[in-house]
């Protein structure tokens, strides 16, 4: 089939991502994908946030860690009006 397709999973105990893999057609009508792996998740504000993604794309793996996230910090009320 062509097109992209994105398929989720969840962690059936905390209903947390887990991993998302991204199927998409080439220019020459071959498949090719990725994966997104979610993890270290971390309470910000009530919010659970995942300090921890690493992306698998054509053999290479790029990892990222978050260090310090805020959620609507030094942002008014006035500006939701």
């Amino acid at each position: 089939p062509s097109g992209n397709a994105i398929t989720n999973y969840y962690d059936a105990n905390t209903g947390l991502k887990v991993k998302t893999i991204t199927t998409a057609a080439g220019p020459q009508g071959a498949n090719s994908s990725s994966t997104e792996l979610y993890g270290d998740y971390k309470d910000v504000n009530g919010i659970k946030f995942p300090y921890s993604l690493t992306n698998d794309i054509g053999g290479m793996s790029l990892e990222m860690k978050v260090q310090d996230l805020k959620v609507n910090s030094g942002i008014s009320d006035s500006e939701f009006k």
